[in-house]
């Protein structure tokens, strides 16, 4: 049997402030990671709904599109074509705008204004 390798609460250095930096290039690689054990769908139910999300840079987002456009097998997947042609954006209760709702198992807020 192989014995399952625990982390320690001792171990692990939480976040104290309310945002930290971090690049989008090791967002991607903890995704993978997080995907590579079986987590995603975990993590992404954790995370589903007001109060989890992530502000990209207008050009990062670009060079996203640029990836998905370029590879029709990714444009023409159920996600590549709401990053290629987001949904409409509507007003909250507070006036902000926000991304309309879409099926969970889609995305994504990558409109003009995003």
């Amino acid at each position: 049997m192989v014995k399952r390798l625990e982390a320690k609460k001792d171990d692990v250095v939480f976040a104290t402030s309310k945002y930290i930096n971090i690049g989008f290039s090791d967002v991607i690689k903890i995704l993978i990671m997080i995907n590579e054990h079986g987590q995603s769908n975990k993590l992404a139910a954790k995370l589903r709904g007001e109060g989890h999300n992530v502000r990209v840079p207008s050009e990062t987002v670009n060079i996203v599109k640029t990836i998905v456009a370029n590879h029709p097998e990714m444009s023409q997947h159920p996600i590549g074509k709401k990053i290629l042609r987001p949904t409409a954006k509507k007003a909250s209760r507070n006036g902000a705008l926000m991304a309309a709702p879409v099926n969970d198992r889609e995305c994504c807020g990558f409109g003009p204004g995003g």
